[in-house]
């Protein structure tokens, strides 16, 4: 490694580092989210050809079970900063912080957040928990772990129609169109059925009517942070088919919800609802420690307030990922997010530097409803 950080504008040596942990035959395999996992590969050839066009020299590295081998690799080729990629290791996700934890030890520079951030984010019970301390809207929810605990729902007053998702599975892996259920019969069923292909716990919420926004956050290359709000265009789906983001509808390209679309939010809310998700996003964002890139989605529920039910601060970065194409729309371009995200992660390594401006929470304006 480097221990001379890079003038601006100089080539980096950058180590591209992805895992490879997943079998490619459990890639159709929505159980497992095969696909989403498998498309990595995809990632980190468009994010190495990014850096080629920034002037770069991209180096790549798959990871599986371990990085003992990987840091003194990054050492012996004296690495300037490593691009990070890794979503889980030994196909288990709840190790996504490793990678950065152990690069913050070994002092060298990495994209995306840290570790306690990723840590934060992995259960979803535990992020409502933090954002309803901070007065951020969510659905009203539960979760339940066995049947035995069915009556939680029941005992939180929960209305129908519900919606019912892993706790600890993101990519949408566990979500299909028998996510909203409108019975305690259907719900009963839906968790069975989730439970047989993903065990632990599931979050039971109720379903939110409102369109849905996701909010992308980006560290740009001068310092600011830039939030940009988007929205999910389900028009092209059946009419029969929920509004809501599944599996199928993000990676199986034979299905028939796979038409929705990321499309610019403009005028499509009132422009006090537009600003209070920017709000609830920033201060989400915040509260799970961020300080790189992510994105946060909201739904409206039925007063037309957006309430956040995901928080992503490890985002797709394929080039025709919604996370990306956002930021096209605000005329960044592929390769100056790639190059931005590695000046980043060189400016919050430097020792000296000041800490990069972090979005604010204002927890008693969250509890308003928007007018």
């Amino acid at each position: 490694m480097n221990t001379q950080r890079p003038a601006p504008g100089t080539p980096l040596r950058i180590a591209l580092v992805h895992n490879l942990d997943f079998s490619e035959d459990a890639e159709d395999d929505p159980g497992t989210g095969g696909k989403a996992n498998a498309e990595v590969v995809d990632v980190a050839a468009s994010v190495a050809q990014a850096l080629r066009v920034a002037g770069h020299r991209p180096l790549t590295f798959a990871v599986r079970d371990t990085l003992e081998e990987l840091l003194p690799a990054l050492r012996a080729r004296r690495i300037d900063a490593v691009f990070n990629l890794v979503e889980s290791l030994g196909g288990d996700p709840r190790r996504e912080p490793e990678l950065p934890a152990a690069l913050a030890r070994a002092g060298i520079p990495f994209t995306g957040n840290s570790a306690g951030a990723l840590t934060r984010s992995l259960d979803k019970r535990r992020v409502r928990e933090a954002l309803a301390a901070h007065r951020i809207p969510i659905a009203p929810g539960a979760v339940v772990s066995t049947p035995d605990e069915l009556g939680r729902v029941a005992a939180a007053g929960l209305r129908y129609p519900l919606f019912v998702k892993p706790a600890l599975a993101d990519g949408s892996i566990g979500v299909s169109q028998a996510s909203v259920v409108t019975t305690p019969a259907e719900l009963r069923a839906q968790l069975t059925a989730l439970w047989a292909a993903l065990p632990g716990p599931a979050l039971v919420e109720e379903y939110l009517p409102g369109p849905e926004i996701n909010v992308a956050i980006f560290a740009d290359d001068d310092g600011r942070w830039r939030l940009v709000p988007t929205i999910i265009d389900f028009s092209g789906n059946p009419a029969d088919c929920h509004p809501i983001v599944t599996y199928a509808c993000k990676w199986e390209e034979a299905s028939r919800e796979y038409f929705a679309r990321t499309v610019p939010l403009a005028d499509r809310v009132p422009e006090a609802v537009r600003r209070a998700a920017l709000r609830a996003a920033e201060a989400a964002f915040h509260v799970i420690g961020g300080d790189s890139y992510g994105r946060v989605d909201l739904r409206l529920d039925g007063a037309g307030r957006p309430c956040v039910i995901d928080l992503n601060p490890n985002p797709d970065l394929h080039p025709e990922a919604g996370y990306v194409l956002a930021l096209r729309d605000i005329d960044v371009s592929y390769v100056h997010l790639v190059d931005a995200l590695v000046r980043h992660a060189l400016t919050r390594a430097r020792p000296h530097a000041p800490p990069a401006p972090r979005p604010r929470p204002r927890p008693a304006r969250y509890a308003l409803a928007v007018g």
